[in-house]
């Protein structure tokens, strides 16, 4: 019984987080706002864009490649900005 209050607790703190807005939508908001709907447009397919990248490379095993080539990982950030 006390998985069950335990689930639903951490599925209601989930749900939350999940439909709050985030930075994201707060740039592509602004943009569209004071710029254009074109401009919107395109800040949301970057943003989704990297979101898939990042996916991908996660799925894919970046971790054993930045643990065989230590210089990778930094050159990335660098590139990507983070």
């Amino acid at each position: 019984m006390y998985e069950v209050t335990l689930l639903t607790a951490l599925a209601g703190a989930f749900i939350v987080l999940i439909i709050s807005p985030g930075l994201n939508f707060l740039v592509i908001t602004q943009l569209s706002f004071s710029q254009s709907r074109q401009q919107g447009i395109c800040a949301g397919l970057g943003v989704a864009s990297g979101s898939i990248l990042w996916a991908l490379l996660a799925a894919t095993g970046l971790g054993l490649v930045f643990q065989q080539l230590p210089w990778l990982q930094p050159a990335l950030q660098l590139l990507g900005g983070a």
